[in-house]
């Protein structure tokens, strides 16, 4: 364990083994499961913040708002332990 953040024995975040333990999900398909998971946050995420970029700032705004949220919620993912 470091710095207050609880992880499963694998490696998993507790987010992200809950997860997996609701749908089952044992070995390399919960790897599967949250690494799918982990993308399609980080998409969803992306398209969001490229219409809002897009909404504000028009065309340049949609390219720097998918870059800046697609760091942002792959920093998340990754340091949540969604991700492996």
């Amino acid at each position: 364990m470091g710095r207050g953040r609880r992880h499963s024995r694998n490696g998993f975040g507790i987010g992200g083994h809950s997860l997996a333990e609701g749908t089952g999900a044992r070995g390399s398909e919960k790897r599967r499961l949250l690494n799918q998971v982990s993308g399609i946050m980080v998409l969803s995420g992306c398209v969001a913040g490229a219409y809002l970029g897009y909404d504000v700032f028009g065309l340049p705004g949609a390219a720097i708002g998918f870059v800046v949220v697609a760091g942002l919620v792959g920093r998340f993912v990754v340091g949540g332990r969604y991700s492996r």
